[in-house]
Order: structure tokens, then sequence, then C-alpha cells
């Protein structure tokens, strides 16, 4: 190779890396962190003082960045109503007004990253007529990390999270945006 070459190559790295101001690029797109949710949930059980009840998860979080494992816990009222404001998809027209959500992931290396949820209008947990399964679509912030994420802020939101009454199977799609 010719060093005039290596000399325009290098100096067209700099300039990039003076341009964008050392800012950590997401050049292959999308959220940094993008995984398909595979888990248990358990009903702990309604506390009638509050109408709440609660559920906790445990599971395996795989895709990008990496394989985690993962533990949540959902509270939401205890009663179902009719989907007044249309919060809920179609087939799904109860819905039990979330209380909180927090969740946490545990990858390989130790490093941890965490978010919650908490009584945003509007977010709900869907139930169908015949009662066979719970679906829920939610969006928070990410309250912290440790290892590669800490200091970690941004938002988050689960899509497509299914369980299946009768069940403590649950699956569930997590994206995240880390400021």
């Amino acid at each position: 190779m010719k060093p005039g070459i290596v000399i325009i190559g290098m100096a067209a790295l700099g300039l990039g890396l003076f341009v964008t101001g050392g800012v950590e690029a997401n050049w292959w797109g999308g959220p940094d962190v993008n995984q398909r949710i595979f888990g248990h949930s358990i009903n702990i059980g309604d506390d009638v003082a509050t109408g709440n009840s609660t559920i906790l998860q445990s599971g395996i979080a795989k895709g990008k960045p990496g394989t985690a494992q993962v533990t949540a816990s959902l509270v939401r009222k205890t009663e179902f109503v009719f989907n007044p404001d249309g919060n809920c998809p179609e087939g799904f027209p109860l819905e039990s007004q979330l209380v909180s959500f927090s969740w946490g992931e545990t990858y390989s290396d130790g490093s941890l990253l965490a978010g919650n949820a908490v009584a945003v209008p509007g977010q709900v947990v869907c139930l169908d007529l015949e009662q066979t399964a719970l679906v829920g679509e939610l969006t928070g912030s990410i309250t912290g990390g440790a290892g590669r994420f800490k200091g970690a802020s941004g938002s988050w939101n689960i899509v497509d999270a299914v369980v299946p009454n009768g069940t403590s199977i649950t699956t569930a799609k997590l994206f995240v945006d880390l400021d």
C-alpha cells in the first residue's frame, strides 16, 4: 500500500473522530437493547387494603447486547374494567391499571441494567373476555446500571408481553434507548 493512501486514510479517521466529538455512534441502528424475553410469572397475591395485585417475574433475555438474567415485579390494580379509553389491543377489552413495574438485567460479565415505570395514565395490563391471557405494552425510564451500563439513563419499552392464564410462562420483547 502506498504511504499517501495510508496518510489520507488516517487523516479521514481523525477528522471523523473530531467531527463526532467523541459521541458513541450507534452505527448498527435501532435501540441499544433489543431482546426477546422468556420466563415465568408468579402471582404472589392480592392486597385487599390497597386493591393491588403483585406478580414477580424471572427469565432470560437474549439478543442485543447479549444474554441476561431478568427479574421483574409488576403491581397492578386487582380489578379489571372494560377498556374505556381504548388502551388495550383488539380482542382484549378488559384492563387493569398499572401501579408500578420494575425490572433488572444481570449480564454474564457482571453488568447490570435496571428500569421502572410508575402509575402512568394509559399504561394497563389487558385481559381477553375468556380470561385466557394477559397482555401488555409498557414504557418507562432507565434507573441505572453497573459495569458497562454504569450511569445509564434513557427509556425502555416492552411490547408483545403475554402471560397465558393458567400458566406461569411469560414472553415479551424489550427495547432500550440509552442517552
